[in-house]
């Protein structure tokens, strides 16, 4: 009955994923390189500026400038770094650490286990089998409108704001949902906060993790280790989707809907971290939130030896 959903038909849904990626080949040539591309490796001011105002509009943008020229001299014409640098630099440990537990939150935070509920708990609550799909199309596209007012919400609560609290509604979500769960051939009413859970984790994922990661990669990795970062990301966050696709299915079969629990026990150890490690990212430059970090990178007596040397380094650059 769905009309794309037919055996016969699903070749050309499946096809229909080249249409954003050839949009974005069509107009890809059209956007201007990254500002601090153009500024830290090209040396080209002129190019870094008309870049920002391609991408902000016509204004002041001379304070974002002045920041990406303390970077570049902080870095001191450093070559983008590799995996090994990346993975032995005690400059970048504890940004790393971020790293890798936000990313591995969005696989290990339960998003697929409840996307796979979904369809039973829209059942159970009474949705006819031939209607479940549009429900289905508004959890999607609640994630879509969610990630988009964390655009509008970022630079007023912050991103650790918005981490720390999203992932403490997500473990409450899951934590509900177990109960409901469990519940529901108990009362008539209870499917229906299972579907309600559903779209309130899905909505606190899209506002939270789903859209305050990628700034984020960029705000605590200074230049010449951002593009291994992102590598970084990439690589651990598919290998992470291969393995949670693997065992999934067992954990489902061997738990049930306690399988949550594993899951809400992230969300909730990830808040803590976020709200006690993590320092605020929003209206700092580049160079204090290098020194936030060297505040967990350097400790004892030699580490604040290194701390207080690459403070005097930082204040050197930033009186430059």
């Amino acid at each position: 009955r769905e009309v794309l959903g037919v055996e016969a038909l699903w070749p050309i849904l499946l096809a229909a994923n080249a249409v954003p990626a050839l949009v974005q080949l069509l107009t890809l040539p059209f956007f201007p390189d990254s500002p601090r591309y153009l500024l830290i490796d090209r040396k080209d001011k002129e190019g870094c500026i008309k870049a920002l105002k391609q991408l902000w509009g016509d204004g002041d943008h001379m304070a974002e400038v002045d920041d990406m020229m303390s970077e570049q001299k902080a870095i001191r014409g450093e070559k983008a770094k590799g995996i090994w640098d990346l993975l032995r630099d005690r400059a970048v440990r504890w940004q790393l650490i971020t790293l890798f537990l936000v990313i591995s939150c969005m696989q290990l935070i339960g998003a697929n286990v409840v996307y796979s509920y979904a369809y039973s708990i829209f059942i159970k609550a009474g949705i006819p089998p031939s209607q479940t799909h549009y429900v289905s199309l508004g959890v999607g596209t609640t994630e879509i409108l969610s990630t988009v007012l964390c655009g509008f919400l970022i630079d007023r609560a912050g991103r650790k704001t918005l981490l720390w609290k999203n992932y403490t509604v997500m473990a409450l979500a899951l934590g509900l949902l177990t109960v409901t769960l469990s519940l529901q051939d108990s009362f008539f009413w209870v499917p229906y906060c299972s579907v309600a859970l559903v779209f309130i984790f899905i909505m606190s994922f899209g506002v939270g993790p789903g859209g305050v990661v990628c700034p984020l990669i960029t705000e605590i990795f200074i230049h010449s280790y951002r593009p291994t970062a992102y590598v970084f990301n990439g690589v651990t966050n598919w290998i992470q989707l291969f393995v949670l696709g693997l065992v999934f299915p067992f954990l489902v079969e061997g738990l049930g809907n306690l399988c949550f629990i594993i899951f809400l026990t992230y969300c909730l150890s990830m808040a803590i971290f976020v709200f006690l490690v993590l320092p605020e990212t929003k209206g700092k430059s580049m160079l204090q939130v290098m020194e936030d970090f060297n505040r967990l990178n350097y400790r004892g007596k030699k580490g604040q030896a290194a701390l207080q040397q690459s403070n005097c380094s930082l204040v050197t650059v930033t009186r430059l």
